[in-house]
């Protein structure tokens, strides 16, 4: 089809009609009452570069769309939805008083972006492959290792949870504990025991990317905010607000990004191109392949996300008959892609809960994401 952007004035009218027939439906129900444009989906030219279009002329139906807004109006955790496709932004919803200019806290979905500082710095020369071993960018802790295992971890096995690390955000964990206690996580996160050998099977870990960041801010010789401002946010036109630290100074390369959901989508456009964004490669596209690849099996139920594994701090698997590929942090922060679609979809919800709820609230997202948004899909383009 042709990439015609249309006047969201046509559109709105339509839209908000069919929202408010869903409503009076819902109402009929039983349904709480709901503000009709509380929940309107017509995107807004704000100015940010992102190019509007309709459901109908990107191949989504507009009627499936108007009834997911209407459900994700009534999850009462539910912050933001996005739906992008073929490079246009098509749909977006803001519940509980957020707005476009909200930025969200992210969680463990800041790994994602953690990844693609990695294959920045790989080919910026920062670091040489992902067999380099762990070991050698913190020669200052090596005297205090007591298990000879940890002088094989690499590059590779950190950015795919494979260095044996444990997972330390379960409820009650006691490592949870043990990493952030004192000043210095990053070294409290070296010196964590291994529950595995490196090399073999998936283990969560927070960890880790706690340490990827650091070797990106060691070896480039600044700090992994800069780097990321340098080579990722600066470029993408795309500023974060916040980057949570350490009481020691380093930036949480698993967690505590703060970002607004457009530009979560932004990122997630990115890597479904192939890294690049308008006329520059921000992310090398080898690096954007070879990070989606699922090289070990995720040992979670995940709901609607089958078959899942892990690559590059990316999760890979499918919804359906679709392969997907998703950066997803807890309760349900989520920019999931969809290649054979060429479909984005963030969402952004509180993240004010235990592990379990979280987990539990992110696979009600997950369902969420299969049965509203991209079933709503009438056309492959």
């Amino acid at each position: 089809m042709t990439r015609t952007a249309a006047s969201k004035t046509e559109t709105r009218p339509l839209l908000l009609a069919i929202v408010a027939s869903l409503l009076i439906a819902a109402c009929s129900a039983g349904g709480p009452p709901t503000d009709v444009e509380e929940i309107s989906f017509v995107p807004q030219q704000l100015g940010d570069g992102w190019e509007i279009s309709t459901p109908q002329a990107q191949g989504l139906d507009p009627d499936v769309l108007a009834e997911a807004y209407v459900r994700a109006a009534g999850l009462q955790y539910m912050y933001a939805v996005l739906v992008v496709r073929n490079g246009y932004l098509v749909a977006e919803g803001y519940f509980r008083g957020r707005t476009a200019a909200h930025a969200n806290y992210t969680a463990s979905a800041t790994k994602s972006y953690t990844s693609a500082l990695v294959g920045i710095a790989l080919r910026e020369g920062y670091l040489t492959n992902l067999d380099q071993k762990m070991v050698d960018f913190f020669p200052e802790l090596v005297p205090q290792i007591a298990d000879p295992r940890k002088h094989d971890i690499t590059l590779r096995h950190l950015l795919t949870m494979t260095a044996g690390y444990p997972i330390e955000s379960q409820d009650g964990n006691p490592y949870w504990a043990q990493l952030t206690q004192g000043d210095n996580w990053v070294e409290n996160a070296f010196m964590l025991p291994l529950v595995r050998d490196p090399g073999g099977q998936w283990e969560y870990s927070s960890g880790s990317t706690l340490l990827l960041a650091a070797i990106v801010a060691r070896t480039s010789g600044m700090s992994a905010l800069a780097f990321a401002e340098q080579y990722l946010f600066g470029p993408l036109e795309a500023p974060i607000p916040l980057w949570g630290q350490d009481p020691a100074g380093n930036y949480l390369g698993g967690w505590a990004m703060y970002i607004t959901p457009r530009n979560m989508a932004r990122f997630g456009r990115v890597y479904l191109e192939g890294g690049h964004f308008g006329n520059q490669q921000i992310v090398p596209a080898v690096w954007v392949d070879e990070s989606l690849v699922g090289y070990n099996a995720v040992d979670w139920p995940m709901g609607a996300l089958g078959e899942c594994r892990y690559g590059y701090l990316w999760y890979a698997g499918t919804v359906g008959a679709y392969e997907v590929r998703m950066a997803w942090g807890h309760g349900g922060q989520i920019i999931l892609l969809v290649p054979e679609l060429n479909l984005v979809v963030v969402t952004a919800t509180d993240a004010d809960n235990s592990f379990s709820q979280g987990y539990n609230q992110s696979l009600q997202v997950f369902r969420f994401i299969a049965d509203h948004i991209i079933a709503s899909v009438v056309e492959v383009q």
